[in-house]
């Protein structure tokens, strides 16, 4: 059944598979913990570039962005694999803003980035579960400004 009643997240008869980039290692851990938790395989990146390098190499069903990291930024990491998608007329997977940075100008920024979602730290597990199986389930970006919250 999944994560205490949460269901699973399964793609197409799979298990899903999911990008967590986030510089924190306890941030990575809390989400491949829920992840794998829910039935998705997880792979980390600790920054922007390797999640970038990861991302050309492997094709995933969501990735989770945190915004503020070193060497390459959530928000350039966005653009770059939002342009890897479009260069090879990929389809667009979709990427989920996990940060702190909730002002509206962060979230109109990761908007135009190419985010679908952004989700507040600290996260739950219901919302993450949640804001994930929209995802999934073909949920697409809204214009800036007009982004979905995932709140408890």
């Amino acid at each position: 059944m999944g994560l205490r009643g949460f269901g699973t997240l399964i793609v197409e008869g799979r298990p899903c598979r999911a990008l967590v980039v986030d510089d924190n290692a306890i941030n990575r851990k809390i989400l491949e913990v829920t992840l794998t938790e829910a039935g998705a395989v997880v792979v980390e990146a600790e920054n922007g570039q390797a999640a970038c390098e990861t991302f050309a190499r492997s094709k995933f069903d969501v990735v989770f962005m945190d915004i503020q990291m070193p060497v390459v930024n959530g928000y350039t990491a966005t653009r770059v694999m939002r342009a890897f998608e479009a260069e090879r007329g990929l389809a667009r997977t979709p990427i989920i803003m996990v940060s702190a940075h909730v002002a509206p100008r962060d979230i109109d920024e990761a908007m135009a980035a190419g985010a679908d979602l952004h989700l507040g730290k600290p996260v739950n597990i219901a919302s993450l579960l949640a804001a994930t199986r929209d995802a999934l389930e073909g949920w697409r970006a809204r214009p800036a400004g007009g982004a979905v919250f995932y709140y408890a």
